[in-house]
């Protein structure tokens, strides 16, 4: 177990060695809020042993969803477990909920029993209003407002988005919204989007925009 920072709580714990996977921004981020903690690269874990991944539970830090991609399809094929970190400075619904391997920071507002998925990364000021369901894999970025959404697998949402309709918006698979973007109707094909107006069909996995 680590010394974890007070204003976080751990979900999902099976009480074995908390491994942080992954360099950059956000697992410095998510590093910081772990506290003491294993920090190490992907490639350190692919030459380890069976029992070592067994005496572990996993958290991957990084908003790039062709390389989460990747560690989870790794990690799966040992029955690797996973543990998610939550702020305490939020407002979450008791009905949430909170998948494995999920990092939620500081300052979300969601309290309209919301449906987070696996491995998903809600940043902070996010707020979701009702009827909301995030993909695995998701990254919400900071500022968004989402209401009556459900977003598909791989979805990253930029800074300041907002996703609203009287009517339910779907999202499918792998999309890239940019930041500043209103959504209001549903996305039945993968691309980059700002809003609804699609701006290339490169999605998710194959291009970055954070």
């Amino acid at each position: 177990m680590s010394s974890q920072n007070s204003n976080y709580r751990v979900l999902h714990d099976n009480g074995s060695i908390q491994c942080l996977i992954g360099q950059g921004t956000m697992a410095d981020s998510i590093k910081s809020a772990l506290g003491t903690t294993e920090h190490v690269s992907f490639e350190f874990v692919q030459s380890q042993t069976l029992d070592w991944i067994n005496q572990r539970q996993f958290l991957i830090g990084t908003s790039v969803v062709k390389f989460k991609q990747q560690v989870v399809n790794y990690l799966d094929r040992f029955g690797a477990h996973y543990f998610s970190l939550v702020g305490i400075n939020n407002i979450i619904s008791p009905g949430t909920q909170i998948g494995k391997g999920t990092f939620i920071n500081i300052f979300n507002d969601l309290s309209a029993d919301s449906i987070i998925g696996d491995h998903c990364v809600v940043t902070t000021h996010c707020q979701f209003g009702h009827n909301v369901e995030i993909g695995s894999l998701s990254h919400i970025s900071s500022y968004a407002y989402l209401n009556n959404t459900v977003l598909g697998k791989g979805t990253i949402i930029g800074l300041r988005v907002s996703m609203v309709s009287r009517s339910q918006i779907l999202i499918t698979d792998y999309c890239n919204f940019i930041l500043n973007g209103v959504v209001t109707d549903s996305v039945i094909q993968s691309g980059t989007y700002f809003g609804n107006r699609k701006m290339s069909d490169q999605n998710s996995i194959e291009h970055r925009i954070l």
